[in-house]
């Protein structure tokens, strides 16, 4: 805050210069390597059975059972929100918002 009171001094340099910046954009491009490397392994991957190394044969693909997974973990996300959207209309909450209760509030 200081620094904005001085002319020709630029906080965000300042900013980029700290040692704690320093550590955040290198533990980021760490984690963007491991990104890349995970994503050429994922890649190279051709079934999906080999890599847990399960021989069984099922009834059922695994490829469809992980994207059924997916969709319905994603279907429930959306119908939790729109749970919470009700919960948290004026005429729903506001007989619970007393003096003294505490809240849990979620950004987001």
């Amino acid at each position: 805050i200081n620094l904005l009171r001085l002319e020709g001094a630029n906080p965000d340099y300042m900013i980029q210069r700290s040692f704690h910046q320093f550590q955040k954009d290198k533990a980021a491009l760490e984690v963007q390597d491991q990104k890349k490397d995970l994503e050429i392994e994922l890649s190279n991957v051709e079934d999906l059975q080999m890599v847990v190394k399960d021989n069984k044969k099922y009834s059922y693909s695994i490829e469809e059972a992980i994207a059924d997974y997916y969709y319905i973990t994603k279907e429930l996300e959306k119908k939790k929100e729109e749970l919470r959207q009700i919960i948290i209309l004026p005429e729903n909450i506001a007989q619970f918002l007393n003096p003294g209760r505490l809240v849990y509030m979620k950004d987001g």
